[in-house]
């Protein structure tokens, strides 16, 4: 952590880095503007709870949504840099260590003082994305739908059933709780489903 915190110091974040979490930022923005109509009662409480505890503004997601758009796109590395070398300092850290004596103390110091490269020059996104393509070029091939009704409907839970050509089953429920949400789970049989039932509570613990 130390490490890290001093390479931040030292070189702020790579152009790419920054980028991503604008972008992420921007669209965290967006989905909750799309699901603003939907959006749950916890929400609102807990803004409106900060709101009257430390005053912090609470002008609405439409507005909130328009000035995450306008001013987070404009946030530069230089800006990131500097407001890391304010925040991150010598005299504004607690260290917890688990032995007693300074240990811990010099353990933080020399994390803190360590050289490294910048960040973003070791994780560039088309690095990134070039080992994504060449694992998917030796992945195994993906099953293809064999029928779109092939393992047919459960109409008591609205469920319709797909049955690709790997043996794999997909199971689609189409909900209105959301405006932009899609889910996935996905399990495969094996591990405590193969164990006896008078053994499964101690198996589920391991």
């Amino acid at each position: 952590m130390e490490q890290e915190l001093a390479r931040v110091r030292q070189f702020g974040f790579g152009d790419a880095e920054l980028d991503r979490v604008k972008k992420a930022t921007v669209a965290s923005y967006e989905r909750a503007y799309n699901e603003r109509d939907k959006s749950e009662s916890p929400g609102f409480a807990s803004e409106l709870v900060s709101l009257f505890l430390n005053d912090v503004p609470a002008p609405g997601i439409d507005t909130e949504y328009a000035l995450a758009k306008r001013f987070i796109p404009t946030i530069t590395t230089t800006e990131t840099a500097a407001l890391a070398r304010e925040l991150v300092t010598e005299t504004n850290r607690v260290v917890i260590a688990r032995r007693a004596g300074e240990e811990g103390r010099d353990a933080a110091d020399r994390g803190g003082g360590a050289r490294g490269a910048p960040r973003g020059r070791c994780r560039d996104a088309h690095r990134v994305a070039r080992r994504i393509e060449r694992q998917g070029a030796d992945a195994e091939q993906a099953g293809a739908w064999i029928d779109y009704r092939a393992g047919g409907e459960i109409p008591e839970i609205g469920v319709t059933v797909l049955t690709l050509s790997n043996g794999v089953q997909v199971w689609l429920k189409p909900t209105d709780f959301k405006n932009d949400q899609i889910i996935f789970t996905a399990y495969a049989k094996g591990g405590t489903t193969n164990v006896p039932e008078a053994d499964y509570r101690n198996a589920l613990a391991r």
